[in-house]
């Protein structure tokens, strides 16, 4: 087991930290849930930017039936995993929308079925969206949750792609949209 209902196991622990001394400053290491199903999940935490130690990349991936989707329940977790970091970005990518390339500006953030963007959006600058979300932390919003559909995303849906492109287009016209690099 590597995970408690709160913390990591002492002995993942453990093996991590040896990997950090190990291999510092990359580290990229994953756990998986060992499931070949339709219900496999995975986490994989990747520390890559040696030219700045403190930019990682986690990226948690699990399959899942379409009924068991829940909307509400993927922004409440978007929203556990960014509300005590600063200058986090986060997106949502479901069937291959970034994977095939299927986003405006392949050198730049892309906004799939949501996006976390460490800024202040009002809903009238961006029309396109779904929902405008305010992620508000201490009483104070330091952020915004921007969704594309109200439905399952589809990477492979063009009124869904074009959806997100619009919101892409948006977004940078906005100056929100940050290259990739400057993550």
């Amino acid at each position: 087991m590597v995970f408690d209902h709160k913390n990591a196991e002492a002995e993942v622990v453990k093996r991590w930290r040896n990997l950090i001394k190990k291999d510092y400053p990359l580290i990229i290491e994953g756990v998986w849930d060992g499931e070949i199903d339709s219900k496999v999940c995975s986490i994989n935490y990747i520390k890559k930017h040696i030219e700045n130690l403190k930019k990682t990349n986690l990226e948690i991936s699990f399959t899942c039936n379409e009924a068991e989707v829940n909307i509400n329940k993927i922004v409440q977790f978007l929203m556990s995993l960014i509300c005590n970091k600063e200058g986090v970005y986060a997106s949502i990518n479901t069937n291959g929308y970034w994977n095939a390339n299927k986003n405006v500006f392949p050198d730049r953030m892309y906004v799939g079925w949501m996006i976390y963007i460490p800024a202040i959006i009002l809903p009238d600058l961006i029309t396109e969206a779904s929902k405008v979300i305010p992620v508000v932390v201490a009483e104070k919003q330091k952020g915004t949750i921007v969704i594309s559909t109200d439905e399952i995303f589809d990477g492979n849906n063009i009124e869904h792609i074009r959806k997100a492109n619009d919101i892409e287009i948006r977004l940078l016209d906005l100056g929100l949209l940050p290259l990739m690099t400057e993550l």
